[in-house]
């Protein structure tokens, strides 16, 4: 823990713009080794640049409580929302528990690290400090029955979000990954678990890319192919803590705006998104590969895989080709 506070201000001290060796020593203190802190930080995905004795990082935008909350603020007649961020965490999962959300509580939590990020089937998330948006929305829903769908259904919400906010030319990949010029952009992870009145409470994760390092493209650290959002539309961008208040506001809205009906009344939309649509794909459920032709999703956000005559309906699972 004292290590991470140590790194985290290493990285904000070098943000405010390049030091030499000796600045450095003095921020850290007598007795500190400044070479292994700074090697620490490839761990962080920052990878300090060395010329002449002067250190510097990439420039990086670090979350502002105060500018994403004056974005939300329009939905605290209906909601009460606490938000959280921390610097460095394991998950954002984790970071409440349901027993703690009743009624119109919603609970936030954004990290500009994630230790153990998680995306679906126990897979990784990789996100650099500070890089990316990664954050986890905890609140009721209002409703009898699973919400069948809700993965799908936020997913366009999210890209319709996005495209409003000049992110243009953004795909869907069932059940949950948000795809650019078929690289990897975002993707959502939904639990859902119950609080002491035995309500509905959905734990809504979400990671995006912001602006990679150039260091962790040239690492190619993951098998996915990212790509960031200042990749998809570098001019006139708007700031990392503006659009994590705009999507968090989506998130918030979207899924207390869900009912049975939702996933059919996006369907079609879902079909344009859709990055395999009308495709020949093969598909991991329950340890089984599946082949066929995507013809797009029913009513209640399943896969629709056709073979020969037949449909094939896939509940959970994820698209491998």
């Amino acid at each position: 823990m004292i290590q991470e506070k140590i790194l985290v201000s290493l990285i904000r001290f070098l943000n405010e713009g390049s030091k030499d060796r000796r600045a450095i020593e003095y921020f850290l203190g007598r007795g500190k080794n400044i070479d292994h802190y700074l090697d620490e930080l490839n761990l962080l995905g920052i990878y300090p640049q060395i010329e002449n004795d002067i250190y510097s990082i990439e420039k990086i935008e670090l979350l502002d409580k105060s500018l994403i909350s004056e974005i939300l603020s329009p939905l605290e007649n209906s909601f009460q929302i606490q938000l959280m961020i921390e610097d460095i965490i394991e998950t954002t999962s984790k970071a409440f528990s349901p027993s703690e959300i009743f009624n119109n509580r919603v609970k936030i939590c954004l990290a500009e690290f994630q230790t153990q990020g998680r995306g679906r089937g126990k897979r990784e998330w990789l996100s650099p400090f500070s890089s990316g948006i990664c954050c986890s929305v905890y609140t009721q829903l209002h409703l009898k029955s699973a919400p069948l769908g809700l993965s799908v259904f936020m997913g366009v919400q999210l890209v319709n979000l996005l495209e409003s906010i000049g992110f243009i030319g953004l795909q869907l990949k069932w059940p949950n990954d948000i795809f650019f010029n078929e690289q990897k952009l975002g993707g959502i992870l939904i639990e859902l678990s119950q609080n002491k009145n035995n309500d509905l409470i959905v734990n809504f994760g979400f990671g995006i890319n912001y602006a990679l390092p150039n260091e962790f493209r040239s690492l190619n650290a993951t098998n996915n192919k990212p790509i960031d959002l200042k990749s998809v539309k570098n001019e006139n961008l708007l700031s990392r803590n503006e659009i994590t208040g705009y999507i968090l506001k989506a998130i918030i809205v979207s899924i207390h705006e869900f009912t049975p009906d939702s996933v059919k009344e996006i369907r079609d939309h879902w079909n344009e998104l859709d990055y395999f649509h009308d495709q020949n794909i093969s598909v991991e459920s329950d340890n089984e590969i599946i082949h066929g032709y995507n013809r797009g999703i029913d009513i209640d956000g399943s896969l629709l895989i056709e073979q020969g005559s037949n449909i094939r309906k896939i509940i959970s699972g994820h698209i491998v080709h």
